[in-house]
């Protein structure tokens, strides 16, 4: 039976030998430059490359996704995680008991939109002092809660929050945000205060998406959007959207479809 790559747990057991980076390509320039100079100069959705730890060598070339760089694909995924555990036994793990980096997105609107889509709660910490962060960061890698939740931290980006869920004012505090279907707004469900134990928060948590889990149904990716355009949905990035194919420095102008090279 095929198995997504992402979805392989085998390929879940090799990255964790790894500090996974998804690079949010069309929200900032800087990142778009990154990019581009993984990719010949071209700008496109998808990139993949292993830095060494300290993110100063390319440890393989760069392409579009793991398969390009280690093989299989379709479902095959034994020639990718082959390769990443050759890589990892190169560097072995320094013994540490700080948790992970906290996600944070580059702006609320985009954390409401990806919580959205992937269908999961939204844990939003306003005025977060060093020790809430790292009450989140334990919180976040809770075996029951790790990879099933989303956090942002309220930053210059994130202005005007209140207004897309529903709250007047909060200076303060950890609020657990339901996101409606198209990521537009979303609905608080728990509030929580900032010095709250990892303990408390973590069953706080677990209580929160068991429940979100049995009341939400899983969507239809084709009707998702078919309905989105039905009900004019859009979400309009920071940066143009399309791809650059030919490397010219400009977004495609139409999706899709390669420019001929001048």
């Amino acid at each position: 039976m095929e198995i997504s790559l992402l979805s392989d747990p085998e390929f879940v057991a090799a990255s964790k030998d790894y500090v996974c980076v998804r690079l949010e390509t069309y929200e900032s320039e800087s990142t778009q430059q990154r990019i581009r100079s993984l990719l010949d100069g071209k700008m496109k959705n998808t990139a993949f490359v292993v830095y060494s730890p300290d993110a100063s060598e390319k440890l393989t070339r760069s392409g579009r996704s793991p398969y390009r760089i280690f093989g299989g694909g379709d479902g095959n995924n034994a020639s990718v995680i082959a390769g990443m555990e050759k890589i990892a036994s190169r560097y072995p793990q320094r013994n540490t008991q700080e948790a992970p980096l906290l996600q944070d997105f580059d702006s609320f609107k985009q954390a409401l939109n990806v919580a959205a889509a992937d269908q999961r709660l939204l844990v939003l910490s306003i005025g977060a002092k060093p020790e809430t962060v790292a009450t989140l960061r334990k919180v976040a890698n809770h075996p029951e809660l790790a990879g099933r939740l989303h956090f942002d931290q309220v930053g210059d980006g994130d202005r005007g929050w209140q207004s897309k869920v529903g709250v007047e004012t909060l200076s303060q505090g950890i609020v657990v945000i339901q996101a409606d279907r198209f990521g537009q707004t979303g609905r608080v469900v728990q509030e929580v205060a900032l010095n709250t134990s990892s303990d408390v928060l973590s069953k706080t948590l677990v209580q929160l998406h068991a429940q979100y889990r049995m009341r939400e149904e899983r969507q239809h990716y084709g009707n998702h959007i078919r309905q989105g355009r039905r009900e004019g949905i859009n979400y309009h990035n920071s940066m143009p959207h399309g791809e650059d194919h030919d490397g010219d420095g400009k977004i495609d102008s139409k999706r899709g479809k390669r420019r001929p090279s001048s």
